[in-house]
């Protein structure tokens, strides 16, 4: 099956690993996780059979040693059931999992999360 990506997701996506580059505290660990886009049907079978789940965030980030996942969406962006089904597994196990519509908003979680080195104007 083919999946559409969606470029204005890819673009706040993109922002949000920019703000990391520039901002992020000493020692943080963050990546993008290649999970959306097209396969081709036997590059897609390899990825289930190796482990590849469908449905984790957008970015794992680590620090101190406890991962988080950020999930990157659209203003009226939805999460499809595999990722509300990651979402609720990461819950269970006290694992940070947000999603965030846009820069700021993805600015906000990760000053939340104590994961840069910038504050907003008014702290």
């Amino acid at each position: 099956m083919r999946v559409k990506r969606n470029a204005e997701e890819d673009a706040i996506q993109a922002q949000v690993i920019e703000l990391l580059v520039v901002a992020a505290v000493p020692g943080l660990i963050y990546f993008a996780v290649p999970n959306g886009g097209y396969r081709d049907p036997q590059t897609a079978r390899t990825l289930k059979l190796t482990g590849v789940r469908p449905g984790v965030g957008d970015i794992e980030i680590i620090k101190d040693r406890l991962p988080h996942f950020l999930e990157m969406k659209t203003k009226k962006g939805r999460q499809s059931e595999d990722q509300e089904k990651f979402e609720a597994d990461c819950i269970a196990q006290g694992i940070p999992y947000r999603i965030a519509r846009s820069r700021d908003e993805a600015q906000d979680i990760l000053t939340e999360w104590g994961m840069l080195r910038i504050r907003k104007a008014n702290q």
